[in-house]
């Protein structure tokens, strides 16, 4: 199916679409771009820069990693989610 067809078929066509939320993958970019060019074939403005939203637990993830890294943490994470509080148990190298 052709993009256009499918974004008419969600009624995303009319100018209602507001953003994608995705992950920093590259070819997201790729896609919001893709998306970006349909519509704007169409007369419909839409700029992908500045419609695609990174997901932000994605880059909170990012940015966890990242520091746990530099911390020295090791093997598997271990989260338990006990209503709204989310513990991690972490083992540290010494």
């Amino acid at each position: 199916m052709h993009l256009y067809e499918l974004l008419d078929r969600f009624e995303l066509t009319d100018g209602c679409l507001l953003a994608i939320v995705a992950d920093n993958a590259s070819s997201n970019y790729g896609m919001t771009q893709e998306v970006h060019s349909t519509l704007e074939a169409s007369g419909i403005e839409w700029p992908a820069l500045s419609n695609h939203i990174p997901c932000l637990a994605h880059v909170i993830q990012l940015a966890l990693s990242s520091l746990m890294n530099n911390l020295g943490v090791k093997g598997p994470l271990l989260a338990i989610d006990q209503g709204n509080v989310l513990v991690v148990q972490v083992r540290l190298d010494k």
